[in-house]
Protein backbone atom coordinates (compact mmCIF):
# COMPACT_ATOMS: atom_id res chain seq x y z
CA UNK A 1 0.00 0.00 0.00
CA UNK A 2 2.80 2.41 0.89
CA UNK A 3 4.58 1.79 -2.41
CA UNK A 4 1.39 2.32 -4.38
CA UNK A 5 0.76 5.66 -2.59
CA UNK A 6 4.32 6.82 -3.32
CA UNK A 7 3.90 5.88 -6.97
CA UNK A 8 0.65 7.80 -7.24
CA UNK A 9 2.23 10.80 -5.55
CA UNK A 10 5.15 10.73 -7.97
CA UNK A 11 2.77 10.59 -10.95
CA UNK A 12 0.80 13.56 -9.65
CA UNK A 13 3.96 15.60 -9.23
CA UNK A 14 4.93 14.86 -12.82
CA UNK A 15 1.47 15.70 -14.12
CA UNK A 16 1.29 19.03 -12.30
CA UNK A 17 4.95 20.05 -12.56
CA UNK A 18 4.22 22.95 -14.98
CA UNK A 19 2.02 24.53 -12.32
CA UNK A 20 4.70 24.07 -9.70
CA UNK A 21 7.20 25.79 -11.99
CA UNK A 22 4.88 28.67 -12.79
CA UNK A 23 6.14 30.65 -9.82
CA UNK A 24 9.74 30.53 -10.97
CA UNK A 25 9.24 33.45 -13.37
CA UNK A 26 7.68 36.55 -11.88
CA UNK A 27 6.62 39.62 -13.81
CA UNK A 28 7.39 43.11 -12.60
CA UNK A 29 5.95 46.46 -13.81
CA UNK A 30 4.13 45.36 -16.98
CA UNK A 31 2.68 48.12 -19.16
CA UNK A 32 1.50 48.72 -22.73
CA UNK A 33 2.46 51.70 -24.84
CA UNK A 34 -0.33 54.24 -25.43
CA UNK A 35 -0.81 54.97 -29.14
CA UNK A 36 -2.34 57.77 -31.23
CA UNK A 37 -6.04 57.40 -32.19
CA UNK A 38 -6.50 55.11 -35.17
CA UNK A 39 -3.21 53.26 -34.79
CA UNK A 40 -3.58 49.49 -34.43
CA UNK A 41 -0.10 48.44 -33.32
CA UNK A 42 1.35 48.77 -29.83
CA UNK A 43 3.89 47.03 -27.61
CA UNK A 44 4.10 45.62 -24.09
CA UNK A 45 7.05 45.95 -21.73
CA UNK A 46 7.95 44.40 -18.38
CA UNK A 47 10.72 42.77 -16.35
CA UNK A 48 10.85 38.96 -16.19
CA UNK A 49 12.56 37.55 -13.09
CA UNK A 50 13.74 33.93 -13.08
CA UNK A 51 14.15 32.51 -9.55
CA UNK A 52 15.07 29.06 -10.85
CA UNK A 53 18.58 27.57 -10.99
CA UNK A 54 18.10 26.86 -14.71
CA UNK A 55 17.53 29.29 -17.60
CA UNK A 56 13.98 29.70 -18.89
CA UNK A 57 12.74 31.16 -22.18
CA UNK A 58 9.64 33.19 -22.89
CA UNK A 59 8.43 31.42 -26.05
CA UNK A 60 4.99 32.90 -26.65
CA UNK A 61 2.60 35.66 -25.65
CA UNK A 62 -1.08 36.05 -26.42
CA UNK A 63 -3.86 38.55 -25.81
CA UNK A 64 -7.49 38.87 -26.80
CA UNK A 65 -6.89 42.56 -27.55
CA UNK A 66 -4.81 41.86 -30.69
CA UNK A 67 -5.08 39.71 -33.81
CA UNK A 68 -1.40 38.78 -33.58
CA UNK A 69 1.06 38.86 -30.68
CA UNK A 70 4.77 38.45 -31.42
CA UNK A 71 8.09 38.56 -29.56
CA UNK A 72 10.43 41.20 -30.98
CA UNK A 73 13.75 42.91 -30.43
CA UNK A 74 15.41 46.08 -31.73
CA UNK A 75 18.90 45.87 -33.22
CA UNK A 76 21.31 48.35 -34.76
CA UNK A 77 22.07 47.50 -38.38
CA UNK A 78 23.94 49.81 -40.73
CA UNK A 79 23.50 52.76 -38.42
CA UNK A 80 19.72 52.31 -38.26
CA UNK A 81 17.50 50.89 -35.55
CA UNK A 82 15.61 47.89 -36.90
CA UNK A 83 13.03 45.58 -35.37
CA UNK A 84 12.84 41.82 -35.91
CA UNK A 85 10.73 38.96 -34.63
CA UNK A 86 12.41 36.39 -32.35
CA UNK A 87 11.43 32.87 -31.36
CA UNK A 88 12.20 33.34 -27.69
CA UNK A 89 13.39 35.75 -25.02
CA UNK A 90 15.79 34.12 -22.58
CA UNK A 91 15.94 34.69 -18.84
CA UNK A 92 19.15 33.38 -17.29
CA UNK A 93 19.11 31.34 -14.07
CA UNK A 94 18.53 33.48 -10.97
CA UNK A 95 18.47 36.58 -13.13
CA UNK A 96 16.09 38.90 -14.94
CA UNK A 97 15.44 40.18 -18.46
CA UNK A 98 13.83 43.55 -19.03
CA UNK A 99 11.51 44.11 -21.97
CA UNK A 100 11.79 47.82 -22.75
CA UNK A 101 11.65 50.38 -25.58
CA UNK A 102 14.69 49.93 -27.79
CA UNK A 103 15.17 46.29 -26.71
CA UNK A 104 13.09 43.16 -26.33
CA UNK A 105 9.33 43.74 -26.33
CA UNK A 106 5.99 42.09 -27.09
CA UNK A 107 4.24 43.40 -30.20
CA UNK A 108 0.44 43.70 -30.17
CA UNK A 109 -0.52 43.77 -33.85
CA UNK A 110 -4.00 44.46 -35.17
CA UNK A 111 -5.62 45.85 -32.06
CA UNK A 112 -9.29 44.96 -32.00
CA UNK A 113 -10.31 48.13 -30.17
CA UNK A 114 -8.86 51.50 -29.28
CA UNK A 115 -6.71 51.67 -26.15
CA UNK A 116 -6.07 54.68 -23.98
CA UNK A 117 -3.99 55.46 -20.87
CA UNK A 118 -5.19 53.67 -17.71
CA UNK A 119 -6.81 50.83 -19.69
CA UNK A 120 -5.86 47.33 -18.46
CA UNK A 121 -4.72 44.77 -21.04
CA UNK A 122 -4.76 41.02 -20.33
CA UNK A 123 -1.70 39.16 -21.63
CA UNK A 124 -0.76 35.50 -21.23
CA UNK A 125 2.92 34.49 -21.20
CA UNK A 126 4.08 30.97 -22.06
CA UNK A 127 7.49 29.67 -21.01
CA UNK A 128 9.78 26.87 -22.18
CA UNK A 129 9.24 24.88 -18.99
CA UNK A 130 5.55 24.50 -19.83
CA UNK A 131 4.33 27.11 -17.36
CA UNK A 132 2.02 29.99 -18.18
CA UNK A 133 1.45 33.31 -16.42
CA UNK A 134 -1.50 35.65 -16.89
CA UNK A 135 -0.72 39.33 -16.31
CA UNK A 136 -2.58 42.62 -16.44
CA UNK A 137 -0.69 45.50 -18.05
CA UNK A 138 -1.77 49.11 -17.74
CA UNK A 139 -1.70 51.32 -20.83
CA UNK A 140 0.73 54.20 -20.28
CA UNK A 141 2.28 57.01 -22.23
CA UNK A 142 5.98 56.27 -22.53
CA UNK A 143 8.10 58.95 -20.94
CA UNK A 144 11.76 58.94 -19.98
CA UNK A 145 10.78 57.85 -16.48
CA UNK A 146 8.86 54.81 -17.72
CA UNK A 147 11.16 53.76 -20.52
CA UNK A 148 14.34 54.03 -18.48
CA UNK A 149 15.14 53.35 -14.85
CA UNK A 150 18.20 55.02 -13.39
CA UNK A 151 19.98 51.74 -12.78
CA UNK A 152 19.26 50.31 -16.26
CA UNK A 153 21.04 50.78 -19.60
CA UNK A 154 19.69 53.83 -21.37
CA UNK A 155 18.51 51.96 -24.47
CA UNK A 156 17.60 53.55 -27.76
CA UNK A 157 17.98 57.18 -26.70
CA UNK A 158 21.69 56.74 -26.00
CA UNK A 159 22.22 54.75 -29.20
CA UNK A 160 21.03 57.46 -31.58
CA UNK A 161 23.89 58.33 -33.93
CA UNK A 162 24.53 61.64 -35.73
CA UNK A 163 23.36 60.03 -38.99
CA UNK A 164 20.05 59.19 -37.33
CA UNK A 165 19.69 62.75 -36.10
CA UNK A 166 20.21 64.16 -39.62
CA UNK A 167 17.85 61.60 -41.13
CA UNK A 168 15.00 62.16 -38.68
CA UNK A 169 15.69 65.79 -37.85
CA UNK A 170 17.26 67.71 -40.78
CA UNK A 171 16.71 71.11 -39.16
CA UNK A 172 19.84 72.98 -38.00
CA UNK A 173 21.02 72.45 -34.43
CA UNK A 174 20.74 76.06 -33.31
CA UNK A 175 21.67 75.38 -29.70
CA UNK A 176 24.90 73.70 -30.80
CA UNK A 177 25.92 76.89 -32.61
CA UNK A 178 25.27 78.92 -29.47
CA UNK A 179 27.23 76.59 -27.17
CA UNK A 180 30.22 76.31 -29.53
CA UNK A 181 30.49 80.05 -30.11
CA UNK A 182 29.50 81.25 -26.66
CA UNK A 183 32.79 83.11 -26.14
CA UNK A 184 32.47 85.05 -29.39
CA UNK A 185 28.89 85.95 -28.52
CA UNK A 186 30.08 87.11 -25.09
CA UNK A 187 27.26 85.40 -23.25
CA UNK A 188 26.67 86.52 -19.68
CA UNK A 189 26.49 83.95 -16.88
CA UNK A 190 22.74 84.49 -16.72
CA UNK A 191 22.34 83.96 -20.46
CA UNK A 192 24.47 80.81 -20.38
CA UNK A 193 22.45 79.44 -17.45
CA UNK A 194 19.12 80.10 -19.19
CA UNK A 195 20.27 78.49 -22.41
CA UNK A 196 21.65 75.48 -20.54
CA UNK A 197 18.39 75.05 -18.65
CA UNK A 198 16.43 75.09 -21.91
CA UNK A 199 18.81 72.58 -23.53
CA UNK A 200 18.71 70.22 -20.54
CA UNK A 201 14.90 70.32 -20.45
CA UNK A 202 14.21 69.92 -24.18
CA UNK A 203 17.03 67.64 -25.36
CA UNK A 204 15.53 64.45 -23.81
CA UNK A 205 12.16 65.33 -25.35
CA UNK A 206 13.61 65.70 -28.85
CA UNK A 207 15.72 62.54 -28.52
CA UNK A 208 12.62 60.63 -27.43
CA UNK A 209 10.74 61.90 -30.48
CA UNK A 210 13.62 60.88 -32.74
CA UNK A 211 13.64 57.43 -31.15
CA UNK A 212 9.90 57.16 -31.81
CA UNK A 213 10.39 58.02 -35.49
CA UNK A 214 13.14 55.40 -35.87
CA UNK A 215 10.99 52.79 -34.15
CA UNK A 216 7.92 53.64 -36.25
CA UNK A 217 9.99 53.51 -39.44
CA UNK A 218 11.01 49.98 -38.49
CA UNK A 219 7.35 49.17 -37.84
CA UNK A 220 6.23 50.53 -41.20
CA UNK A 221 9.01 48.64 -43.00
CA UNK A 222 7.85 45.40 -41.38
CA UNK A 223 4.21 46.19 -42.13
CA UNK A 224 4.97 46.65 -45.85
CA UNK A 225 7.16 43.54 -46.05
CA UNK A 226 4.52 41.48 -44.21
CA UNK A 227 1.77 42.58 -46.64
CA UNK A 228 -0.21 44.38 -43.95
CA UNK A 229 -3.29 46.31 -45.13
CA UNK A 230 -2.74 49.75 -46.60
CA UNK A 231 -4.77 51.16 -43.70
CA UNK A 232 -2.14 49.90 -41.24
CA UNK A 233 0.67 51.45 -43.31
CA UNK A 234 -1.21 54.76 -43.48
CA UNK A 235 -1.69 54.79 -39.70
CA UNK A 236 2.01 54.23 -39.10
CA UNK A 237 2.91 56.91 -41.64
CA UNK A 238 0.57 59.34 -39.88
CA UNK A 239 2.20 58.54 -36.51
CA UNK A 240 5.65 59.23 -38.02
CA UNK A 241 4.42 62.54 -39.39
CA UNK A 242 3.01 63.59 -36.01
CA UNK A 243 6.35 62.85 -34.30
CA UNK A 244 8.25 64.80 -36.99
CA UNK A 245 5.90 67.76 -36.53
CA UNK A 246 6.68 67.75 -32.81
CA UNK A 247 10.42 67.72 -33.58
CA UNK A 248 10.04 70.70 -35.90
CA UNK A 249 7.93 72.52 -33.33
CA UNK A 250 10.60 72.01 -30.66
CA UNK A 251 13.24 73.42 -33.02
CA UNK A 252 11.08 76.46 -33.65
CA UNK A 253 10.61 76.92 -29.91
CA UNK A 254 14.37 76.64 -29.50
CA UNK A 255 14.82 79.48 -32.00
CA UNK A 256 12.32 81.65 -30.13
CA UNK A 257 14.05 80.95 -26.81
CA UNK A 258 17.46 81.87 -28.22
CA UNK A 259 15.99 85.09 -29.60
CA UNK A 260 14.52 85.86 -26.16
CA UNK A 261 17.76 85.24 -24.26
CA UNK A 262 20.22 86.99 -26.61
CA UNK A 263 20.27 90.74 -27.01
CA UNK A 264 19.81 92.35 -30.42
CA UNK A 265 23.52 92.60 -31.26
CA UNK A 266 24.20 88.97 -30.25
CA UNK A 267 21.28 87.63 -32.24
Amino acid sequence: MKLRFQWLLAMMLLMFSPFLLAGEVTVDSPYVRAIPPGQTISAAFMTLKNTNDSPIDLIKASSDIAEHVELHEHIHDGGMMKMRQVDKISIAANSETTLKPGGYHIMLIGLKKAIKPSDIIDIKLSFSDGSETAIKAEVKKITMGIAQKKDEPKGINDKIKPADMKHVNPMPLLMKVITEYGDELKLSDKQAAELKQWRDERKPVVKKLIAEVLSLEADIHKAVMDDKPLETVDQLADAIMQSRIQIIRNKALCRDNIKRVLDEDQY
